[in-house]
């Protein structure tokens, strides 16, 4: 970590180290449920939810499918209810495969907003519904502490270094492969550090 060692004794909390690269693919296991009626549930209007947790099921369908209903302003058909039965509480993988069985798929995040499913029945217009659309992908960094990695005089409280969200927030040093005003060098590299106001 030449950044680090080149801050080395400059000795501020953990700082915003940025490292070139570095990103968390998509968060497989999280999917976002949406209102069933696109806002007004009391659970909130949108959530981002493991897939383990439990949500209710609706459907959609790029083709016309018996007894399912296109609303206006959507290019699909939803659907609540399949043979008589609603289904509440699944999983996502449940959800999914339910779905299928059924001719459809889940509607995706964008499908349940713009209220494609609403009024199909089964109660769900209140309750959360599973949708395909995983979240962005996370961006991460490394927050590396200001005195440096494997200092044994005073650790930061945070830890050496750690990786943090892109839009996490954390206190700022600079580098210079040049000698700027202000700026210091403070180890063999050829790499000069400021901390103070610019």
């Amino acid at each position: 970590m030449k950044l680090a060692s080149s801050l080395l004794s400059m000795g501020l909390a953990i700082q915003a180290i940025v490292s070139v690269g570095g990103s968390l693919p998509s968060l497989q296991d999280e999917y976002y449920a949406v209102c069933g009626r696109g806002t007004g549930c009391s659970e909130g209007n949108i959530k981002l939810d493991v897939a383990s947790e439990r949500h209710e099921v609706r459907c959609c369908s790029a083709v016309k499918l018996n007894g399912w209903t296109k609303r206006p302003g959507c290019s699909v058909w939803g659907e609540s209810k399949f043979s008589k039965s609603c289904y509440e509480a699944k999983t996502h993988f449940e959800a999914t495969t339910l779905c299928s069985q059924h001719g459809g798929r889940l509607c995706t995040r964008s499908e349940l907003e713009d209220q494609c499913t609403r009024g199909t029945g089964c109660g769900h217009d209140w309750d959360l519904i599973w949708s395909s659309t995983l979240p962005s992908p996370v961006k991460l960094r490394y927050a590396v502490c200001g005195r440096g990695v494997g200092v044994r005089l005073k650790d930061c409280r945070e830890g050496d270094e750690i990786l943090v969200a892109a839009s996490s927030l954390h206190e700022v040093r600079c580098c210079s492969d040049v000698k700027k005003s202000n700026y210091q060098k403070k180890c063999g590299l050829d790499v000069w550090g400021a901390s103070s106001k610019f």
